[in-house]
């Protein structure tokens, strides 16, 4: 019985590891987007005017996309914190359109809305929406490349685990062969055979993780036999 749930407990370990290889971990958030969570957050909203063309940016934007919307969204609120000395409404679309920006080379602040607050707001700040640009730019960056560097160490992790149990299920399955389903074993087989694939084009040293494992040459290149693996 032990063995027979050894064996179950391999092949959920194997699938959970593959599929965080093949598929990003994206953020959990609710439906709402990122406009009307800042509209809560900061109790200041976009000009009317701006809010739809805003919104159209963040829904096409693959910049804002999965993970790229966090670090967005962090800028915006620490940006808001700060006092530009202009109407925080401007403020924020200011902030907006030194993201647009950045992400599109382009500006759908022009001036010529008619709004001369606004206007005057904005050359005030031109200075401040200028650094607010460079600094996102900067921050972003930063982010994305700890996310990546976070991503291949966990990665790393989960393929040594999966790569462990894929010695053990072996030597289990070498001393009973008898412990698990044909159909099971078949589903094993296949999708350990990918996850090795997968330690390769990572390169993953798996084999002196088997060999660790299983202490002998022979049973390393029995066990990639196996899998069918090489």
């Amino acid at each position: 019985m032990k063995k027979i749930i050894l064996s179950k407990c391999f092949l959920h370990v194997v699938l959970l590891t593959l599929a965080f290889c093949l598929f990003p971990v994206l953020p959990a958030f609710t439906q709402e987007d990122i406009v009307n969570r800042l509209d809560k957050a900061l109790g200041v909203t976009l000009p009317s005017e701006y809010k739809s063309k805003v919104k159209a940016f963040v829904q096409g934007s693959k910049v804002l996309e999965g993970l790229g919307v966090i670090p967005t969204e962090k800028f915006i609120k620490e940006q808001m914190k700060e006092d530009w000395g202009i109407n925080k409404q401007n403020q924020l679309l200011f902030i907006w359109d030194a993201i647009y920006e950045q992400i599109t080379k382009k500006n759908f602040y022009d001036g010529e809305d008619g709004n001369k607050q606004r206007l005057d707001d904005f050359e005030n700040a031109l200075d401040k929406i200028e650094a607010c640009g460079k600094k996102y730019k900067q921050d972003y960056k930063a982010y994305m490349e700890q996310q990546s560097a976070e991503a291949k160490r966990e990665i790393v992790r989960l393929n040594s685990i999966g790569v462990k149990q894929a010695a053990e299920f072996y030597d289990l399955y070498i001393k009973n062969p008898n412990t698990i389903k044909k159909e099971e074993l078949n589903t094993l087989i296949k999708n350990t055979k990918g996850f090795i694939e997968d330690c390769k084009k990572r390169n993953i040293d798996y084999k002196a993780i088997l060999r660790k494992e299983l202490g002998d040459e022979q049973k390393v290149k029995d066990l990639l036999k196996f899998y069918g693996a090489e």
